[in-house]
């Protein structure tokens, strides 16, 4: 025979009453979770003509404080942030943290400042475009960046590049076509590789400033990326020119252009050339680290120019330098 209590809950009334608290309790502890979880923000790019819009804008302060020494820096979110209004610029030409942030009063900032560890950061400002608000800090070193927004924090893991990923190249396009193969490499490279890639606006390095950022960033291969144009426009192929024969030990120079053009000319089927010695005013003479500069064909021959305005070629192009790229990897490794 059943008691009053259990004859209760089978009333509808009571039954829905029930499964209305059952479901606001879930509710109540998914937003919990939300307010708490770990959101990883991608990295973002922008290119050169927006870099130069936002240096045309009026510099707002940006106050920090130093209070740890975790390696990591914390930017305070306003309530209601969320990931897809976030992302992180590495701009490491000129060794400087963009953070991105879309919808964000710059008052705000001035209450809840960014705070964390410091020590390679030697300055701060803002710059407000009307759509967003863009932290920048420069840093006294070329460094990478692991984002994760945590609650209502934004947490920015500061690394060594080498401590980051196994290997480290910087390419270095002399002109666009050269530029949009080298901009192409890294889809073809695993994420253990890190490309620096030299930029063609009014952020691009010179060659002495090219080679304090090979030796800052600690880039374990230098790789310049041009055309060639001859008298003869019967000329074609992919060549590389190499500076002194430096080795680490038993990997150079020579072994870099040599996988370089060998790994190009099989991707794209096309002919080697073989490798030659730079001029001496080449800025590969004063790399200490494996070094060449590959030419990914003959601007004067007219099937090859042709061939090089394709965007197919120079993907195969872009293919071939990367798996140059990792069999030098690889050698250097052993």
């Amino acid at each position: 025979m059943q008691t009053e209590e259990h004859r209760s809950w089978d009333n509808p009334i009571w039954t829905m009453i029930a499964w209305s608290v059952i479901f606001l309790g879930i509710g109540a502890l998914f937003l919990i979770a939300a307010s708490r979880k770990t959101v990883v923000i991608a990295e973002g790019v922008k290119d050169g003509k927006h870099s130069a819009e936002l240096q045309a804008r009026e510099e707002i302060p940006l106050t920090l404080l130093s209070d740890v020494q975790d390696g990591k820096l914390y930017v305070p979110l306003p309530a209601g942030s969320r990931a897809d209004q976030i992302y992180v610029e590495n701009q490491y030409l000129k060794r400087e943290l963009h953070v991105h942030l879309r919808d964000v009063d710059p008052s705000y900032y001035e209450v809840h400042p960014v705070y964390g560890d410091l020590s390679h950061t030697m300055s701060s400002h803002a710059y407000h475009t009307g759509e967003e608000l863009v932290l920048i800090l420069r840093m006294d070193a070329v460094l990478e960046y692991r984002t994760v927004m945590n609650g209502g924090t934004l947490e920015i893991e500061q690394q060594i590049p080498s401590e980051a990923y196994q290997l480290l190249v910087v390419l270095d396009p002399e002109e666009e076509i050269s530029y949009q193969v080298a901009s192409c490499v890294a889809l073809y490279l695993n994420g253990d590789v890190r490309i620096y890639l030299n930029s063609m606006d009014e952020n691009r390095l010179g060659d002495e400033e090219m080679e304090r950022f090979v030796k800052d960033s600690g880039a374990d291969l230098y790789l310049r990326i041009g055309t060639t144009q001859s008298e003869d426009p019967s000329e074609y192929g992919i060549s590389a020119e190499i500076g002194t024969l430096y080795f680490l030990p038993e990997y150079g120079n020579a072994q870099l252009a040599d996988a370089i053009v060998r790994g190009a000319a099989i991707s794209t089927v096309n002919r080697g050339r073989g490798v030659t010695q730079a001029p001496e005013e080449s800025i590969l003479w004063k790399m200490e680290i494996p070094s060449a500069r590959v030419s990914v064909g003959y601007r004067s021959n007219a099937k090859e120019a042709e061939l090089l305005a394709m965007e197919e070629y120079r993907k195969e192009l872009s293919q071939g330098i990367a798996a140059g790229i990792a069999e030098a990897g690889t050698a250097m490794r052993q």
